[in-house]
């Protein structure tokens, strides 16, 4: 027997199997991951965790405003100065309702300057309860807005469209901490 073989068509040199453009590892080929590499897991301050960072120092500013606000006007209420009691006329509103109002936008501004605060410090530590937290603020603020809402007189105005807003914001920002891989990569001390 022979092994002579006649000659056929000619044959293309086989080609390597076609890899993913990454380029290859240092490590050893035909590792865990086939010697190629991986991108690395979502982590850091990056993402919708920059436009997280802007909303809260925006509120924590919205905050300290309206909490500065309402302590000069509450204590004009107590002077009896005149120019709080045309602000009650023209609103059409008793002093007593608008009163209670103002200590309860007060109340809840103080408690939400600090909560944000503390919010802010555990963000920049990368804290793994701060997504519990936001959570928190977010419960707190939603119902604020909805007592704010429900106890205001007509005539103040607080306006349906934008609660409902302010609301789909929070329930937005629940959503991310709850599911966001980058959330549970991030905040992990």
């Amino acid at each position: 027997m022979s092994n002579y073989q006649p000659p056929g068509p000619p044959q293309e040199p086989a080609q390597p199997p076609m890899q993913p453009p990454y380029p290859p590892m240092g490590g050893p080929v035909g590792g865990m991951n086939g010697g190629y590499y991986t991108p690395p897991p979502l982590t850091g301050f990056g993402g919708w965790l920059v436009l997280f960072q802007i909303c809260m120092y925006y509120y924590l500013f919205a905050s300290l405003i309206a909490t500065a606000g309402g302590t000069i006007l509450l204590a004009m209420s107590y002077a009896k100065v005149d120019i709080y009691d045309q602000l009650t006329s023209m609103m059409q509103v008793s002093s007593a309702t608008y009163q209670g109002l103002l200590v309860f936008t007060l109340i809840y501004t103080i408690i939400a300057s600090i909560y944000l605060i503390v919010i802010l410090i555990w963000f920049y530590r990368r804290k793994r309860v701060l997504p519990k937290l936001v959570i928190g603020f977010c419960i707190l603020d939603a119902v604020a807005i909805l007592a704010t809402y429900f106890l205001s007189p007509p005539e103040i105005g607080a306006g349906i469209i934008s609660t409902i807003i302010h609301l789909l914001v929070l329930a937005g920002w629940v959503a991310y901490f709850l599911r966001s891989r980058r959330v549970k990569n991030t905040f992990v001390r």
